[in-house]
């Protein structure tokens, strides 16, 4: 997978939501994007259990970040839940 380096707009859709699976896109996309940002999750966790063991402090923008990263996973896979559930109400 190849990640774009450039500047990202912020954008929100007509829904609010920040940012979404669309139709054309493959939704093994989103789950990879999903799967990395939940090891991303894993990592900075490691470093907050050193970090803590070595007396050093943790932020509160660090854990922010964190729960940031575990909403946009959460939000990819039930992005691509929903998508495949109406897949499948329109197949019948």
């Amino acid at each position: 997978m190849t990640l774009k380096t450039q500047p990202m707009l912020t954008h929100l859709t007509s829904d609010g939501h920040l940012f979404e699976v669309i139709k054309d896109v493959d939704g093994i996309i989103a789950l990879e994007v999903a799967g990395d940002l939940a090891e991303g999750v894993g990592q900075i966790l490691e470093r907050f259990y050193d970090a803590v063991n070595d007396g050093d402090s943790i932020y509160t923008s660090e854990l922010q970040a964190l729960r940031v990263m575990a909403e946009m996973s959460g939000a990819l896979i039930s992005s691509v839940r929903l998508g495949a559930e109406r897949g499948n109400s329109h197949a019948q």
